[in-house]
């Protein structure tokens, strides 16, 4: 290794090539376990091994690592991050496929919502009805839990 020049594993800036799958959980803020589920569940796979048989991951395993954590967090389900990235890689999908599965996830997240209002418009009412005192076999929101 010469000093100053990049490596097949250091790279420019520091960065590596390749890198464990620790160093891929760090860069991203996941954890190894994480990572591994991903992959049993084929989302991400490493490039190689190295000789003593650890994980080797390139810079695109970040990038797509950094798309599966955005979709979950835009409320898409494995699954549905898996077609995602489908779609990314094929070249018989368009930008088409990729609108009908964000407009079906829409449409979910507002039934989601308009669910999560009656909740809660259920769970303020019983909150008003409950005095906070007395015994609990007299307490209205238990009463309305309980099946009759």
């Amino acid at each position: 290794m010469v000093p100053g020049v990049p490596s097949m594993q250091t790279g420019i800036g520091g960065i590596m090539d390749k890198f464990t799958i620790s160093r891929l959980a760090e860069f991203c803020n996941v954890k190894n376990d994480t990572i591994r589920y991903y992959e049993r569940y084929g989302l991400i796979q490493p490039i190689g091994r190295t000789n003593a048989g650890y994980r080797l991951y390139d810079k695109k395993s970040i990038r797509k690592l950094k798309f599966i954590k955005n979709a979950q967090s835009l409320g898409f389900k494995l699954e549905e991050v898996k077609k995602l990235l489908y779609f990314d890689h094929s070249d018989k999908k368009t930008a088409n496929d990729v609108l009908a599965t964000t407009k079906k996830k829409v449409a979910e997240i507002r039934q989601k919502n308009k669910d999560l209002k009656t909740i809660l418009k259920t769970l303020e009412k019983l909150v008003t009805l409950c005095p906070g005192e007395g015994s609990t076999s007299e307490c209205p929101i238990l009463e309305y839990i309980y099946p009759t």
